[in-house]
């Protein structure tokens, strides 16, 4: 295959490869579509708590039986239990139900399409998964509750908290996978993966080419030549593209969402539990959430990966004790801009914290800007991080030139937010509000925004995709 054809079909090999990376889904032939299969219970397993109530119930949504488990009394309220990716469905929370069920009454489910729920070539998005969870709290719960998600469970109780369900008290969010742009998870995992077996030892030619040609597929066409969104909607397209596999369904739909709108109706507090070192979802993600989210916390776990329940089940376990009892507490003050000037020039792994009035950066490596209140901010030649910052002031917010900029939960108030020449921003959760321009190209500049929002005379809007600018396209 070649031309445009070809070049599509490379494109859909590399997002599968990458939900493969995320979300451990094999890039081959699926799960058979057609008609809902009945599953079949199996036995629990071995040393599995007492007492564990499992229902196979019919469910409206999408049609088929899902496997309900519920444990404890409920003597200090419900909690509901959302698994992620993974043909084990629930099973993977195994080790949390009888630790909770000793003071709250546990309601968990195998989601449809995974564990022993019904499996079919159906649109499992995040909106369907959203009703899905409606009923069954509208069907299993009475009285407050809280909802704990885990990697694709934490994006669906995002998602299912911003419809703001009465009684919802709090999210506990574990790992959560997706939020970021596709394009910026399939970087994340692509550097990832082949960085750590360039560590290891010599990587084998094949893998070497895919590799390449991942990256100049990413860097090159963010968008895909295909509509991944009529992949999804259409069930021949699911099954010739996916295989009509529910976990690649389920996958692909999470990394289309755009949750920006979903962060800003979210009402509840959320305590974030992340494992250290997570090559599925990264702790980038989580720090993000935690900057976007009311009266949100977070907590890193040493050492403990994507499934932190399963590798550090002891400190896990602590933590999520912290996080169902902690008080809600107000959010922290915002540093201001001050009067210091920071400068970094030809040096390198250099950290600036506080407030500035100008921090300026020329021919430097490895530089993070974190907690940074500033009025202005100017890079040259330079690769920088910001993290969960303010540039506050007149004139040109952030000045970029030749240079790789990574942005993390970054507000910029100005008269002209980014002024960008011949250089790469990779923005997640930041927010511009421009009096004139949110961002005026001096040379071509590549941007890929997640789950930001633009306010200026132009925009008022959503951003979470890329976007090119040059001295005749602004933004």
């Amino acid at each position: 295959m070649t031309g445009e054809g070809g070049q599509a079909r490379r494109f859909v090999l590399c997002i599968l490869w990458a939900l493969g990376l995320l979300f451990g889904i094999s890039v081959g032939p699926g799960h058979a579509g057609g008609q809902v299969s009945v599953p079949k219970p199996f036995p629990q397993p071995d040393g599995f708590s007492v007492g564990v109530r499992e229902e196979l119930v019919r469910e409206p949504v999408f049609g088929g039986h899902v496997l309900i488990r519920e444990a404890g009394d409920g003597q200090r309220g419900t909690i509901v239990l959302i698994h992620g990716v993974g043909d084990e469905g629930s099973a993977v929370l195994d080790g949390l139900l009888p630790v909770l069920a000793r003071d709250y009454r546990v309601v968990a489910c195998d989601l449809p399409g995974f564990g022993r729920s019904s499996k079919a070539n159906l649109l499992y998005s995040p909106e369907r998964y959203t009703a899905f969870l409606r009923w069954l709290v509208a069907s299993r719960v009475q009285g407050p509750y809280v909802v704990v998600g885990h990697s694709l469970g934490g994006a669906l109780a995002l998602h299912f908290a911003a419809t703001r369900p009465e009684g919802l008290q709090r999210l506990v969010l574990v790992n959560v996978a997706g939020i970021l742009h596709r394009t910026a998870l399939t970087r994340f995992m692509i550097h990832l993966k082949i960085g750590k077996l360039q560590d290891r030892e010599a990587m084998p030619a094949p893998l070497a080419w895919l590799g390449r040609l991942f990256g100049k597929l990413v860097e090159k066409m963010p968008e895909p030549p295909v509509d991944l969104d009529a992949v999804l909607e259409r069930e021949s397209l699911r099954e010739k593209v996916l295989g009509g596999d529910p976990a690649k369904i389920a996958g692909l739909a999470l990394v289309q969402a755009n949750f920006a709108p979903v962060l800003e109706r979210v009402s509840v507090p959320s305590y974030l539990l992340w494992g250290e070192d997570d090559r599925v979802a990264p702790l980038r993600t989580g720090r993000l959430l935690a900057a976007r989210l009311p009266e949100a916390r977070l907590k890193v776990i040493p050492g403990g990966g994507h499934v932190p329940m399963t590798l550090r089940p002891a400190l896990f376990e602590e933590a999520l004790r912290g996080a169902l009892s902690a008080p809600f507490r107000e959010p922290d003050q915002k540093e201001i801009p001050g009067d210091r000037v920071g400068l970094c020039r030809d040096q390198e792994a250099i950290t600036f914290t506080g407030s500035y009035r100008r921090i300026e950066v020329e021919r430097c490596r490895k530089v993070r800007l974190v907690g940074v209140a500033a009025a202005e901010v100017k890079i040259l030649g330079s690769e920088v991080s910001i993290e969960n910052s303010r540039i506050v002031g007149e004139g040109v917010g952030l000045a970029v030139t030749g240079s790789r900029v990574t942005a993390t939960a970054l507000d910029i108030r100005s008269d002209v937010g980014i002024e960008s020449s011949a250089s790469t921003l990779d923005l997640a959760g930041v927010r511009i509000e421009a009096a004139s321009r949110a961002v005026r190209g001096l040379r071509p500049s590549r941007l890929l925004f997640s789950v930001s929002r633009v306010d200026s005379p132009d925009y008022e809007a959503y951003f979470h995709g890329p976007w090119e600018v040059s001295s005749r396209q602004p933004l």
